[in-house]
Parts: C-alpha cells; sequence; structure tokens
C-alpha cells in the first residue's frame, strides 16, 4: 500500500491519480468545514473545490507528509473566509437576546472553536448547533427536542462554559508553542548555530524549581554528520540560564593568559547579565578538567554564597565553552555575636575526643587532599 508521503511526492511531480487518491477520503470531512462558515450546501461544495485547485497549484510547498490533512484544512478555512468576506455569524452568548456578530478572521481561533466544538458530548453540541447555527429560540428547541425550557437554558449555559474552556486551553497552548519558538530563534542568534545544525532538544517546562524563574526552554542542536553539538537553555523572560559547547575543534587555536581568559569570561557574564560583576562581588579562579574555571557569588559578612551567581568555563583558546546560571538570594539572617575562632578551637579540643587511623585524604574534599592514604586524627563518633 502506497502511503501518504509517496502519494504526495507523486502529485508533487504532477501525477494527477495520485492527489485524487490524497483527497478522496477527505472531501466529506471539507464540506464539513465549509458549511460552518455558509449555509448553503452548493457554497461550500464552490469553496471546497477552490480549494482543491489551490492545493494542487501549491502542493509543492508542502514539506512534511503528516501536515498534509491540516494544511489543506486551512485552505479550505481560508478560502471559506475570502467567500464570507465581511459577512457575520453569530457570537456565541449566555443571553438569548445578544445576537452580536462575529468576524472571524483567525484560523487559528476558528480551528480551536472546531476542535472545542468536537470535544463536546452529542447532546450539548447538538443544542448549540440549533441555537447558533439554526438560529432557534430557547422556547423553539426545547419544543422541537420536548426538553423543559429550564433544561435548554442550563445545557446551553453548560456548553458555553465547555467552549470557553477548552478554547482558552487551545489558546493557551498555542501561546506556549509561539514562546518556544521565539526563544529558539534568541539562542540560535545569540550563538550562531548555523543551518547544518539538527535541533534535536526542543523542550519547554513551567514552574521549575531551579532559581525564581518560571519557566524554562531547553534547546540542544547537533551538526549533521559529527558530534559538534550546541545546548542552551533560556528562561520564560529569554535570560541565559545554560550553555555548552562541543570544544575538541578548539584544541589547536592559540592558548591565551588567565588574564585574557579572565577578561573574556567577564565579558560573556556582562553581555548576559549587565551589572552582574557588581552583584556578585566574589570571585574564583582554577582550573578544571583543562579549562579556565569562572566562579562568581554573592557574598555575605566577606563570605561567598552558595548556589547563587554563575559559573563559566573558558576553553585555553578564550572561547566560553560553558556557563551555568545560579541567580541571587535573599541575604541570610546575620548573627549578633561570633564566637572567635580560637575560643572555638579551645572548646572543639576539650570536647571532642579524638583518635588516630589512616584515611584517604580525597582531592575533592580537602584543601590539601592527594588521593593518598595519610595517618591522621579523626573525631569520636558516639552510637
Amino acid at each position: 500500500m502506497i502511503d501518504a508521503q509517496q502519494q504526495i511526492n507523486a502529485a508533487q511531480n504532477g501525477d494527477h491519480d495520485a492527489f485524487v487518491s490524497l483527497i478522496k477520503d477527505r472531501t466529506d470531512k471539507l464540506h464539513r468545514v465549509a458549511r460552518h462558515y455558509v449555509r448553503e450546501s452548493k457554497d461550500a461544495e464552490d469553496i471546497v473545490q477552490d480549494a482543491l485547485v489551490k492545493a494542487y497549484e501549491s502542493l509543492q510547498t508542502l514539506q512534511q507528509a503528516e501536515a498534509f490533512e491540516s494544511w489543506l484544512t486551512r485552505i479550505v478555512v481560508n478560502r471559506a473566509l475570502n467567500h464570507l468576506e465581511k459577512s457575520k455569524r453569530v457570537h456565541l452568548s449566555e443571553d438569548p437576546q445578544a445576537q452580536e456578530p462575529l468576524v472571524v478572521n483567525d484560523i487559528d481561533q476558528t480551528l480551536d472553536l472546531e476542535r472545542a466544538l468536537a470535544s463536546l458530548n452529542p447532546k450539548l453540541r447538538q443544542l448549540l448547533f440549533l441555537k447558533y447555527k439554526k438560529d432557534l429560540t430557547q422556547q423553539q428547541i426545547a419544543h422541537l427536542l420536548d426538553m423543559p425550557l429550564g433544561t435548554v437554558k442550563t445545557q446551553l449555559r453548560k456548553g458555553l462554559e465547555h467552549l470557553r474552556n477548552e478554547m482558552v486551553q487551545d489558546f493557551l497552548e498555542r501561546d506556549m508553542d509561539t514562546l518556544r519558538l521565539q526563544l529558539r530563534q534568541q539562542a540560535e542568534h545569540q550563538f550562531a548555530v548555523s543551518s547544518d545544525y539538527d535541533l534535536i532538544v526542543n523542550d519547554y517546562q513551567e514552574n521549575t524549581m531551579r532559581g525564581t524563574w518560571k519557566g524554562e526552554a531547553g534547546f540542544l542542536w547537533v551538526k549533521t554528520g559529527s558530534d559538534d553539538a550546541v545546548s542552551a537553555t533560556l528562561s520564560r523572560d529569554g535570560n541565559l540560564l545554560d550553555y555548552a559547547i562541543s570544544w575538541a575543534a578548539l584544541d589547536n587555536e592559540t592558548w591565551l593568559s588567565e588574564e585574557e581568559l579572565k577578561q573574556q569570561a567577564e565579558q560573556f557574564l556582562e553581555d548576559h547579565y549587565p551589572g552582574a560583576l557588581r552583584n556578585f562581588p566574589y570571585c574564583e579562579m582554577e582550573w578544571m578538567e583543562g579549562m579556565f574555571g569562572y566562579t562568581r557569588q554573592q557574598k555575605a559578612m566577606g563570605l561567598p554564597l552558595p548556589e547563587t551567581g554563575c559559573l563559566i568555563m573558558v576553553h585555553p583558546s578564550g572561547r566560553v565553552v560553558g556557563f551555568r546560571y545560579y541567580g541571587t538570594v535573599p541575604g541570610p539572617a546575620l548573627p549578633t555575636m561570633i564566637t572567635p575562632e580560637e575560643e572555638q578551637m579551645a572548646c572543639m579540643k576539650a570536647n571532642f575526643l579524638l583518635h588516630v587511623e589512616y584515611c584517604v585524604l580525597d582531592k575533592a574534599v580537602y584543601t590539601d587532599g592527594d588521593d593518598q592514604v595519610h595517618l591522621v586524627y579523626a573525631p569520636e563518633i558516639e552510637d
């Protein structure tokens, strides 16, 4: 059996029979879509025929087979709107006397309404159809369906509320797609992601636990035919939270001095967070797995506050290859009195029992650690 992609390819190459095969099972649905905009069946047929001609002429612009049905539906909607021009539809109102006209000029909104109507149970959909499509009064609907007038009013109100909720949800989802696209385009522009990189991850999450921002978008691009990659995470407001690139190709470039690497890191930070050097006064620099690590943090009482500021990783060539932003936190409550160090040490000696043991001093834990075994004094731990 020939799949849709093969049929589309054949139709794009001029095979008329392939195009007829594509549309033959869809014309009834397209006719129903058109009837949502015009009352006369003949007008709907004209709209569909016009849309099919336009679709056949524009088939070369279609890139993905799975998008064919929605693409074709949008053409029908466009043709129906052109047919209506400035004609008006009835506004869905809870007030039976309110017949405010509604001009539909937003295709996405129209499709949202179609989806919302389709989600109703058949009885509610029938009531709304009779009220707002056939212009029947509530009394006429009650008589036609042999229902109490109060029930008709209640069910119409229920149906309208359902439509509103569904359309709001569709709007939010569409708004989220728009936001993700804007953030992706911003990241691609900021980091000069070229067209030979494929977008592998395109994700957005609301209400993340990290930091004080609400919502963040994560992206990952991988260069076609290689392991080169670029990843970036942006907050909902477009601020950079994470950034990383592959650096293997940089190893052959000229290396810079530590002072120059520091300048590169500071420039990167100020480009993305103006004023951050002032807001994060604590500075620490160290080499980390062959990279120049540059840390800025908030301070309280002259000490760095954990989980604040940022970490910037700079390749010896001067290219920033990693970035992590932690943000700011409210200053901690300061003690009213601080015990002098000598007094505290004397207290510890008087109250701790020590014993001698062998221990590996891990580099990642101890200042003078060397990952070797040493004889040390260790405190007794009571069970």
